[in-house]
């Protein structure tokens, strides 16, 4: 349950920075404002990390994976 609620913040989060949950959207946006110096950087570097982390354990990556083998 928490690599959701992280995905799911990291996901609310960048459609917060950029208005927009397309790919091709996020990333023109995005690119935009860090040109144009529009952006928190740390609320960005935030998004990401929980987006990877939410990532990680969803997919029950390392240091998540020790019920693996019992399984």
């Amino acid at each position: 349950r928490v690599g959701d609620f992280g995905l799911l913040l990291g996901i609310l989060g960048f459609y917060w920075i950029t208005g927009s949950l397309e790919f091709w959207d996020l990333f023109e946006i995005f690119n935009n404002l860090v040109y144009n110096n529009e952006v928190n950087f740390l609320f960005a570097t935030l998004c990401a990390f929980l987006l990877f982390s939410g990532a990680i354990a969803k997919s029950a990556q390392f240091p998540l994976h020790v019920w693996l083998p019992d399984a």
